[in-house]
This record gives C-alpha cells, structure tokens and sequence, in this order.
C-alpha cells in the first residue's frame, strides 16, 4: 500500500492539560489499488500518523478518551448539565464565552455523557443477558459455602419522561417507573453500640460496600439485570439470600421466578405506615387511632399477625378511602413475611430504608430537579453511570471499560443522533445485536 501527502491541517484537541493545537499531514492513498486495500481494513479514506500515535484517530469527539471520562462524570455527578459545564471549562482553563466554543459547551457536554453512558449501559445488558443464559441452561450451581448473608432490596420510583404512555384509568402521563436494585453482604456491615442521653444503648451500623443496578422500563428486562447483580455479588456462595421489600406484586413475582429459597421480608416501616393509614380511616377519634395503631404495631412486630386478624374482621365491610391500603387484605397477602421474631434472632435487617435513599442518591438528585423531562434512553444512560459511580466502581466497571474498548480495542460506537426515534431505534438495534452475540458466545462454551 503506498499513501503520500495530501494537506497539511490543525487539530485543536482537549486533553487533560488543557486545550492543545497542532498541524499534523493527512496522508491518502497514492493509486487506486492502495484505496482499495485501505477500503478492505476498514479504515477511513485518509489517515493521519499522528492522530494514530497520540491515540485520538477516530475519536468523535475533539477531546481525548481520559477527557471524555471527565466530563461524562461531571455531566452524571452535577445537578444540570449547564453547571457541568461551568465546572468543566474552570477545570480546563477555557475562557471566553460557551457559545463561542466548539469543546467544552452544554450540548456538547450532554452528547459526551449519553455517549458513554449508552456504551455502560450496553455492557450492563450484556450481563444481563449472561445470567439469563445462565440460568435458563441451568449453569448456576449453588454451593452456599461462604459464612455471610446476601441482602437483595428493590423498589420502583417515578420519572418524568418525554413520552406519554395511556394509563389503566384512561389518561395519559409521561410518568415512568424507574426501577433501583441494590446488593450488600453482611460482612460488608459495620456495627457499634451508642449510648444515650437517658442511658440506654443504640445498636448502629454502616454498610461499607454495596452496589446498585437500574433500568427504566419493564419488569422482564430488569430481573436480568438485578439476576446479574446478585451473581456478581456472591449469590451462589451466599449462606441465605435475604429480600426487603415493600411487598409489591412484582417484586414477589421476581422472587419466585429467580430466588425461590430466599428469604423475603415485608419492610417493617411500610408495614406500619399501612397500619397508621388504616386505622386512621377507622376511626375518627385520634387518640383511639394512635392507641389502636400502637397495638396492632407491636403485635405485628411480635409476629402475632393472626391475632390482628381476628381482630380487624369486625371492620371488613367498612369502605375505605381512596388510596387507603385494606390492612386485612394486605396482612392476609404477606403473611409469609412477617416472622420478625425469627428475623430478630438471626439478625436480618428488616426494613428497606437503604433501597429509599438509594432512590434520592442514582435517581432523584440528578434526574428529578424543577421541570426536568427526559427521554426513556439518554435516561438510561445517565442512570448507569451514577449507579457505578454510587456503587464506587467508576475507575473498574467506566473508566478501565471504555479505555480498553476505544483504545486498545479501537471499536468507537458511533455518535447518537439527536432525533428521539432514532436513538430509540439504535439503542433497540444495539440490544439486539448484543443478545445475538452473548447467545454465540454461550453456545460455543457449551461445546467445549
């Protein structure tokens, strides 16, 4: 193959010292059939030696990857993309005004960030459809030879998207359920006892190391990932596989198909808080509400759920407001999970408030400010990045990820297009091709 020069040209490139410009030589072929053989590598009609050796050919952005990294981060971590922004252009010494930079700017800031936050996302469903193959080909043994318990929370929490979807009822509401997973093990907590002002003692604790996993969408694509989840961390070494969760029909569905021998807790906090509401539609003088609530609570807590029963049929026919969980319904339907005396004595949590705050840390601090709206996908992708970066595994499962895959693997996925259809239809084509590809992969290891 024989190439010559064809024009000397400047590249301005953002790097992590700063904003660097220089002029290197584009080369292009000499005859045609060097264009052909530059045809057949799949490499692009010109080449330029110096963008190969400084590692920046073929990027699509004029940054290189360790400030891509950076500013997808910042653009994860910070309340708006506009301060992203801001923080950027201070941390990279950029002056002047954003509109008249073609580096560091607020659109730009937000197609670096859905870039490698669809490039995270993917290899998340890859592993995904791994633990579906996984399990569906029987290949998961279950040793249960590790002395510690794995704990499982889930819960479901609203988004504003761009789209609006037809409700049961009728309408319509561009409300999404964004659904959080998070695993921890109990030799990842620490406990201490407090003393209080009245002298008595306080058991506290601190988990040291847990990881999320989210998908916005539907329940069937996310038990896949959650199954992931739990496989990553220890599931089939784990001892028992404890579960909390506020009941919903769902996760107990989940649970059924996926960790049939767990151990499933109702939340003792949304047990209580069903109780305070119906009791409180019962009856109308307070002061009996509260004495009532209180005996139920403790009754429940003592694992005397049949003896509430009983007590609660006289109020069965009594209708009930809007909103207002039936206690006698809800206690009958999650009589498997309310055993917290044998829960107490073997030490389980049994309350799911890590699940909640995990809610307000991936989702709601950067996703649910004044009047945002998101589109299903880019969502997608932000939320994979911060549930890396909550779950502290930014440098391993980001960082050290797409380093390898645009570098030293030099597969650069394409730019997202700014129609919503269109990133729809690639996201779905992308999905597709990956489970394509993991059902190769797997099959070829079963052959061996």
């Amino acid at each position: 193959m024989k190439l010559r020069t064809h024009i000397k040209k400047q590249r301005h490139i953002l790097t992590t010292s700063g904003k660097l410009s220089f002029s290197r030589y584009i080369l292009i072929p000499s005859d045609e059939e060097s264009a052909k053989q530059l045809e057949a590598l799949g490499l692009p009609k010109t080449v330029a030696p110096m963008d190969e050796m400084l590692q920046i050919a073929n990027l699509p952005f004029n940054m290189t990857v360790a400030v891509m990294l950076d500013v997808a981060f910042e653009g994860a971590t910070s309340s708006s993309y506009k301060e992203a922004t801001e923080r950027l252009r201070k941390k990279y010494f950029i002056q002047g005004s954003e509109d008249n930079d073609d580096i560091i700017c607020t659109s730009r800031v937000r197609e670096v960030t859905n870039y490698i936050g669809k490039i995270v996302f993917l290899e998340n469903c890859h592993k995904a459809r791994r633990a579906q193959w996984e399990f569906d080909n029987c290949q998961i043994t279950l040793s249960r030879d590790k002395p510690y318990e794995l704990y499982l929370m889930t819960d479901g929490a609203s988004l504003n998207t761009r789209t609006k979807v037809k409700q049961q009822d009728g309408r319509e509401s561009s409300w999404k359920e964004n659904k959080l997973g998070v695993v921890f093990r109990s030799s990842d907590i620490r406990k201490w006892t407090v003393k209080r002002e009245d002298n008595t003692e306080e058991v506290r604790h601190c988990i040291l190391k847990k990881e999320y996993t989210s998908y916005t969408g539907s329940v069937d694509e996310f038990k896949w990932h959650l199954f992931a989840l739990a496989l990553r961390n220890g599931y089939a070494n784990a001892r028992t596989l404890v579960i909390v969760s506020d009941g919903s029909a769902w996760i107990t569905e989940v649970r059924r198909e996926l960790f049939p021998e767990a151990v499933h807790i109702l939340d003792l906090f949304h047990l209580k808080e069903n109780v305070h509401s119906y009791v409180n539609a019962i009856f109308k003088n307070k002061a009996e509400a509260e004495a009532a609530a209180k005996r139920i609570c403790d009754q429940l807590e003592d694992g005397k759920w049949k003896t509430v029963l009983k007590e609660l049929e006289q109020y069965k026919d009594i209708s009930l407001p809007d909103n207002t969980v039936n206690l006698i319904t809800y206690i009958d339907n999650h009589k498997d999970m309310l055993d917290y005396p044998l829960y107490r004595e073997r030490g389980y949590f049994v309350g799911s408030g890590i699940i909640e705050s995990g809610h307000k840390i991936v989702l709601q601090v950067r996703l649910d400010g004044a009047g945002m709206r998101w589109n299903v996908p880019t969502a997608r992708y932000v939320l994979a990045l911060r549930e890396k970066i909550k779950s502290e595994k930014w440098e391993s499962d980001v960082v050290l990820f797409v380093t390898n895959l645009l570098i030293t693997l030099k597969t650069i996925p394409p730019r997202l297009p700014r129609s919503e259809k269109e990133v729809k239809r690639m996201e779905e084509e992308d999905i597709s091709k990956a489970i394509y590809q993991e059902k190769k992969t797997w099959k070829k290891k079963r052959k061996r």
